[in-house]
């Protein structure tokens, strides 16, 4: 079930970005799973994913990535934006905010996969109309 769900697209994400290379799908764990529904005017305030390590089968398995799964969406721009606060990440100007707006971007609809860093804040605004469906996912990684 998992490689039907995230491997084929966390393979594809890992090769097209060249990040990761050393990571085996087969090595990936979906730990955390949620489904959500949002109704005209709800949202998701700014959080992130980070979470402790698992220990499965004597391996440590740390929370690497999120995935959200654009399920059912009526809406024409998508919801979600990603944002980096006051951070020293090399090439970003330090304390500036830097912000992405999927929104912009509109080939992100329904039936888009979204990966990300765990550690990446993000937000949903508020939903202009009823019915989006999302099912997220907190991917770890046995890293040995």
């Amino acid at each position: 079930m998992k490689d039907k769900i995230i491997g084929k697209y966390l393979q594809e994400m890992i090769s097209e970005t060249n990040c990761f290379t050393f990571l085996k799908t087969s090595d990936a764990i979906i730990k955390d799973y949620w489904f959500n529904v949002y109704e005209k005017g709800d949202f998701q305030e700014m959080h992130q994913h980070r979470g402790l390590p698992s220990i499965i089968d004597g391996k440590r398995y740390d929370t690497t990535f999120s995935i959200i799964y654009i399920l059912n969406s009526e809406e024409e721009d998508n919801s979600t934006i990603f944002k980096l606060t006051g951070t020293n990440i090399p090439y970003v100007p330090m304390l500036q905010e830097c912000e992405f707006d999927t929104g912009s971007v509109k080939e992100i609809k329904e039936g888009t996969l979204l990966i990300f860093s765990n550690q990446l804040d993000h937000f949903v605004r508020p939903i202009k109309k009823s019915g989006r469906i999302t099912i997220a996912f907190n991917v770890a990684c046995c890293f040995e």
